[in-house]
């Protein structure tokens, strides 16, 4: 058996793509709602700076994995 290499985990192709354009939408929406002000949860944008964080990643890893998922069951 082939050993993996470091971007086996790229594949397939759709969920990489699903979880960029996750990445961005989440990316987007972050960055707006840290400019304009938005109060998350109590706190102000200069406060939830790691949650952002955590959230941008999410963005990419949620939409990765559930399309890995599906494609696997296909």
């Amino acid at each position: 058996m082939k050993k993996p290499e470091w971007y086996d985990v790229l594949e397939p192709r759709e969920a990489v793509i699903a979880g960029i354009v996750g990445l961005a939408v989440v990316w987007a929406l972050t960055y707006y709602a840290s400019h304009s002000g938005y109060v998350f949860w109590g706190y102000s944008p200069p406060q939830w700076k790691n949650l952002g964080t955590a959230l941008i990643l999410l963005g990419f890893a949620v939409p990765y994995c559930l399309v890995k998922w599906l494609v696997q069951r296909r």
